[in-house]
């Protein structure tokens, strides 16, 4: 029967509460005999009668209350004087509901129960956004987002940044509203949540909007009205089509009146299907704008008069004041001069009486909170600002007389330029059209030169048609990167280009993509100065079009700076990334650097070469992720392209499963293949050149090679990326092998890490070093292939095989497989913090003294096990041995770090196939 009860409190909140279900509910609270299930029901009915009855809802809110105290449970107090305060707020009673909510944080910080306190939390932010105190609402909101971060409750960080952003732009502060939204944008696709998407989308537009970026604010209204289209929302679709139209209409580069009437239109069609008053209003106060603006007086008069109607009906007083202005200007330019008048007055009283009612609206707001005689003074000085307003609104009623004369000037001049702009956007897109069809036309032909040219190469020919055939291969692969150029151009221009935002340390990324250039800043004897910020850096960006944007800034760099130049690349981060790119060439005509983005312009000079169209897709690029590019250069001294980028910070471990993503993404130079992610890595060191080319294309099949010029170089490409293998000569200049060897077998970071090394000395004192300095393997030059190939696999073979044993189940402590020191040093710090719930990642590295992608690495090569799932690994065993003991399982649960019980069991069933309980069941057993 109990059970029965229980499911009728679980299923009746899903169908809507009509009197009758409500009153079967009462009774289902009477048969009750669980004091806990009688408070979750006196919380469901306080929910429900909050939508009809308040007087009900607060009987059963104080219901539950006393209920709670009785049986000394603060967890369901909070949660009952929390429905307490949602129903003050639904009766306007600000201070009552500021009490109880204030008492739910006290009593969810007392009971560690978070989401009860990040409720509390936003409830207050939205109850001082309320009473426009709107300092503590975002003080609040911030405290809300870092609980919301802190349990992961995506959809709540979603909703507090929305209201964060409305708040700002309520202040006028659209720089920080943009923030906010964008950041809300993020989480709601994550969440794949469309109408939240769309919502936040026209937001952005009508920010947007009101700061005068009108492309921008075009864009987002464009995709939130084909989300709303694809989610079947009428209503929202006109909506959009309204606020469409407001951009249109707007003295903007995108001012067009028939695209206006036309959004204006489609917002009235569906506010009459859907019978709402308020759009309809909406859509008939554009439409009489733009009727107004095209001259067409007598249908601006029509439209106003049914605008009337609508306005009052729905008591919209500051709508209907403006409908009544543009009738009194609409019937002035008619010849009507007695109704121009009558519109004004109507328009005026209408004003005023909005003036009255919030010069009454704070007068009684004031009386009310301030008693005293300092109070008073406060009174008089919002009277003398409401009076202030007044004589404000009545010069903005003169300045906007003036604006329209102004405006009916400047619509006549746009006229005649209009035809002449759609002539010019129609040849632009014919030119488009023509080179995106004609580069994709070169591109089959490029393809059959190319890869016959590249077969031939590979086959015995001589030195002087080897060159030959090289130069022809360069020519025909820059012809095809240039056709790649012109076909990104045309996706931008089109809006088919498509970012792929994702998890990347940019440190590592700009230090491998400028890595490449080091060979021609020696060829050229230029000087290449590369500063990186000095720790991690995680940001969420597209490497592809970063790795475009600077290869292209890079690339003009070299070509215009003279021999024993200087060249510098710098990376900062503040809320933005910033990337400059400074040469000490000949620098840029000033009466030229205006043309310098524009598509196949060049400067003129003895170095005028290329296409011209690089930094018109660098400009393009950088504005499609968001940013901005801007250029310094006095003429003659040097040229500096700055690029400022948006770019959001992501958590580390919101980025684990990426690797060193830009490693693993970016093209290597010289013939090198891309990184991929399913291989494992090989660090080549070797100071000669040919040699080193050779091994990484021994290798670049089985392994993502790094490649070091030296000793020392390797030392610091090992620690910093943790490759699974080392293949190192012993004679080189400065740090030899021997030493290298040496270094990287007595590095805690590093020891595990199999070295084979090379050598054409073959004398058994040299091989007695090496194994003497830890070398796993040595190999007399000239070597074979397949031997090397042969012996760096089963190394890596090896590794893997104590990775399997350790990550194997262990059925006892004396069955373990040995471990390494490493492995055991982490077992013992994990051990040490085994029942700190909160004992995370940061935790770990700190107390091992690696960073979290050295350790990570090393584990992994060890274990198997990332950082996160060694620790799970080990207090899961260390459960299962306790377990086995007959330890009860809540009671282990916690004792290994587990703060939540469903998630140990959840967790440890993943692990072994059952669950906790059994494992204590069989122990009973067998006691």
């Amino acid at each position: 029967m109990k059970k029965c009860l229980v499911l009728v409190v679980l299923v009746l909140p899903f169908f809507g509460y009509a009197q009758s279900k409500l009153d079967s509910l009462k009774l289902v609270t009477g048969s009750l005999q669980s004091d806990s299930l009688r408070i979750l029901t006196y919380l469901r009915l306080t929910v429900d009668y909050n939508r009809i009855n308040y007087d009900s809802a607060l009987v059963y809110a104080s219901k539950a209350q006393d209920l709670s105290r009785q049986i000394n449970s603060n967890s369901l107090l909070a949660r009952s004087k929390y429905r307490m305060a949602t129903v003050f707020i639904s009766q306007g009673q600000v201070e009552k509901a500021k009490t109880e909510l204030d008492t739910v944080v006290a009593l969810s910080q007392l009971q560690k129960d978070t989401a009860t306190l990040l409720s509390a939390q936003v409830g207050l932010g939205r109850l001082f956004e309320k009473i426009s105190a709107y300092d503590s609402a975002v003080k609040v909101f911030f405290e809300a987002v870092v609980l919301a971060e802190k349990i992961g409750d995506k959809n709540a960080e979603a909703r507090i940044k929305n209201y964060l952003a409305s708040i700002y732009n309520y202040q006028s502060q659209f720089d920080l509203s943009i923030k906010y939204y964008r950041e809300a944008l993020v989480l709601v696709r994550e969440l794949n949540f469309k109408p939240g998407i769309s919502a936040i989308l026209t937001n952005l537009g009508d920010n947007y909007l009101s700061i005068n970026e009108y492309d921008s604010a075009l864009i987002y209204q464009r995709q939130a009205l084909k989300l709303k289209q694809e989610t079947n929302d009428k209503l929202g679709v006109g909506r959009v089509y309204n606020n469409l139209g407001n951009i249109y209409i707007s003295t903007s580069p995108l001012f067009n009146l028939d695209s206006g009437f036309y959004c204006y239109s489609r917002s009235l069609n569906i506010s009459e299907e859907m019978q709402d008053r308020n759009l309809k209003a909406q859509s008939l106060y554009g439409l009489i704008r733009v009727y107004f603006m095209k001259d067409q007086y007598q249908k601006a008069r029509t439209i106003g008069e049914e605008l009337i109607v609508e306005a009052e009906s729905i008591q919209d007083l500051p709508l209907a004041t403006r409908s009544y202005g543009y009738l009194s200007l609409v019937s002035a330019a008619l010849g009507d001069p007695m109704k121009s008048i009558s519109y004004r007055e109507r328009s005026n009283a209408l004003a005023d009486s909005l003036l009255n009612s919030e010069r009454i609206k704070l007068t009684q707001e004031l009386e009310a909170k301030y008693q005293n005689e300092a109070q008073k003074k406060t009174i008089e000085l919002q009277e003398l600002q409401i009076s202030k307003r007044q004589n404000e609104r009545n010069g903005l009623i003169i300045l906007a007389a003036v604006v329209l004369l102004v405006l009916g000037l400047l619509i006549s001049r746009y006229r005649i330029k209009q035809a002449a702009n759609k002539q010019l956007r129609e040849l632009d897109r014919i030119k488009s059209t023509f080179f995106e069809n004609l580069s994709h036309e070169f591109r089959t032909p490029l393809s059959l030169i190319i890869a016959p040219l590249k077969d031939r190469m590979n086959k015995d020919i001589s030195d002087e048609d080897r060159t030959l055939l090289r130069s022809v291969i360069n020519s025909a692969e820059n012809l095809d990167e240039l056709i790649k150029q012109l076909l990104d151009l045309a996706r931008l221009e089109k809006s088919n280009y498509q970012l792929s935002p994702k998890p990347v340390e940019a440190s590592a990324f700009f230090r491998v993509l400028t890595a490449s250039y080091q060979s021609l800043a020696e060829m050229k004897q230029i000087s290449f100065s590369v500063i990186l910020p000095d720790q991690e850096l995680w940001l969420s960006f597209d490497p592809d079009l970063i790795k475009k944007v600077c290869n292209n800034l890079l690339s003009n760099a070299f070509k215009f700076t003279p021999d024993k130049g200087e060249v510098t690349f710098e990376v900062q981060f503040y809320s933005q990334l910033v990337i400059r790119v400074s040469d000490s060439g000949s620098g840029i005509p000033s009466d030229e650097q205006n043309r310098i983005f524009d598509r196949f312009y060049q400067v003129e000079g003895p170095q005028a070469s290329g296409s011209g169209i690089g930094l018109a897709l660098t400009k393009e690029l950088v504005l499609q992720a968001g940013g901005e590019i801007s250029l310094n250069s006095p003429y003659s001294h040097g040229t500096c392209f700055k690029v400022t980028l948006p770019l959001q910070k992501v958590a580390p471990s919101t980025a684990e499963e990426y690797v060193i993503p830009q490693k693993l993404e970016s093209e290597q130079v010289n013939g090198e293949v891309a990184f991929s992610a399913d291989k494992q890595n090989l660090l080549v060191i070797e100071d000669n050149a040919d040699l080193r080319s050779y091994l990484t294309g021994l290798f670049q099949d089985q392994f993502n090679v790094y490649t070091a010029t030296n000793g020392q170089e390797g030392i610091n490409i090992a620690i910093e990326s943790i490759p699974d293998i080392v293949v190192s000569d012993i004679m080189m200049d400065g740090m030899n092998g021997l030493e290298v060897c040496k270094t990287l077998k007595s590095d805690e970071k590093t020891d595990h890490i199999p070295v084979i090394l090379l050598t054409a000395r073959s004398d058994q004192q040299t091989k007695l070093d090496g194994i003497q300095y830890g070398a796993d393997a040595y190999i007399i030059k000239p070597f074979e292939p397949e031997e090397l190939r042969v012996t760096s696999t089963n190394l890596i073979a090896t590794r893997r095989k104590l990775r399997e044993k350790y990550s194997g189940d262990e059925k006892s402590s004396n069955e373990a497989p040995a471990k390494l020191p490493f492995v055991i040093k982490c077992e013992a710090v994990v051990q040490k913090n085994l029942s700190n719930d909160t004992f995370d990642i940061d935790d770990f590295t700190r107390e091992i003294g690696m960073s979290r992608m050295q350790l990570h690495r090393k584990l992994t090569a060890l274990t198997g096990f990332s950082a996160t799932a060694f620790v799970r690994h080990y207090r899961l065993n260390q459960a299962k041995m306790l377990l086995e003991k007959g330890e009860p399982v809540s009671q282990v649960a916690y004792a290994v770090g587990f703060a939540s019980l469903p998630y140990f069991t959840k967790s440890f069933k993943e692990k072994y196939g059952f669950v906790p309980s059994e494992v204590v069941k069989k122990a009973s057993h067998v006691t």
